[in-house]
């Protein structure tokens, strides 16, 4: 009777873990205006399609709103926060317009020292830049089509460039969300449309809800942007609908999927992109950069391989290496127990 007794407790804990445990949890902190929470905000979509998959790591997002262009955060008050308040990913946002104030060297200067501020605080930098105004919305003519190419050829450099730099000996993967050409596309496959009388501009308006913000239709695809290149995961397998129409989510997520596989490739998802993987993406060279920007000459690096994953450390897996050995050794406990019953 006991060892049957055993042997089923054993058979429970192998199949449904053990009692209590506590999904891996990330703390995420989005720094941006109101592109980055209007009409609900993205942030919101990545915390809820992650939510909807069992077993799956669950995100806890901040939002903080204010400044909206790398050149405008502070690395000292990023400090703090972080010191304050541990996080294991900070979102930058980038208003499109920013390029027009400073040269590409410049940004890069100043987005190289919130990288490495990030990095050794622990968490993991994640750049977003929105969508060039005016493009593909009637409302707001105020950027020509050919400067999307533009800025996304700034956008492609500036990554190189932070993968290769080397903080404090190793490069790290800075995360950039195509944010963009996804809204480019987005603007001209759901036209702006003014809401009348009683109507919920966020929800009829199409992709835009007015000249300058995204209705839901546009925060739901960065959300499910967001989703695939923090989680590796394919969103189409994702249930999460939110408050848009079938067949709009679905075309979001596949776009978000074909972004995915565009810019990584299975090997750097663990073999797979329906698993979480770890690593380093993209190749180039960039010079080391301390908390205060200087550059030194001489440090520099390539970095090669990819990866669009999750961080894993002690805060994000040690309770499910925790459950394996325990489920591990209790599955030969179980079958020493009825080797013992056998011989008996």
């Amino acid at each position: 009777m006991k060892i049957r007794f055993v042997y089923v407790v054993c058979s429970l804990i192998l199949s449904h873990g053990l009692p209590g445990e506590v999904q891996a949890q990330m703390k995420l902190l989005g720094l941006g205006n109101s592109q980055l929470n209007f009409c609900g905000g993205s942030l919101s979509v990545l915390a809820s399609m992650a939510a909807g998959v069992q077993d799956g790591t669950q995100f806890v997002t901040t939002q903080q709103m204010g400044n909206a262009r790398i050149q405008d955060y502070s690395a000292i008050d990023l400090a703090n926060q972080l010191t304050e308040n541990p996080q294991d990913y900070v979102l930058f946002t980038h208003q499109e317009l920013g390029w027009d104030e400073l040269t590409l060297e410049e940004i890069y200067t100043r987005a190289a020292v919130l990288h490495a501020m990030a990095i050794r605080k622990g968490a993991k930098p994640i750049f977003f830049m929105t969508y060039a105004m005016g493009v593909g919305d009637s409302a707001r003519p105020s950027v020509e089509e050919r400067r999307v190419e533009e800025f996304t050829g700034y956008w492609n450099v500036l990554k190189e460039r932070l993968d290769a730099l080397e903080i404090d000996g190793s490069t790290h993967e800075a995360i950039f969300l195509p944010v963009l050409p996804l809204w480019e596309e987005g603007k001209k496959a759901y036209p702006y449309r003014p809401a009348t009388g009683n109507e919920d501009g966020c929800v009829v308006s199409g992709w835009m809800h007015d000249s300058a913000h995204g209705a839901n239709m546009a925060h739901f695809a960065t959300g499910a942007l967001l989703y695939s290149y923090l989680t590796c995961k394919d969103p189409r397998d994702n249930p999460y609908q939110g408050n848009v129409p079938a067949e709009f989510a679905a075309w979001a997520k596949g776009k978000a999927w074909e972004y995915l596989q565009r810019d990584y490739t299975p090997q750097a998802c663990g073999g797979s992109f329906d698993q979480d993987a770890s690593g380093s993406n993209g190749a180039g060279a960039g010079a080391s950069a301390g908390l205060d920007g200087q550059e030194d000459e001489g440090s520099r690096s390539t970095a090669a391989g990819s990866s669009c994953a999750l961080t894993f450390d002690a805060k994000g897996s040690s309770g499910s290496c925790l459950l394996l050995f325990l489920s591990l050794s209790l599955g030969f406990l179980c079958r020493f127990k009825g080797a013992q019953t056998r011989l008996g």
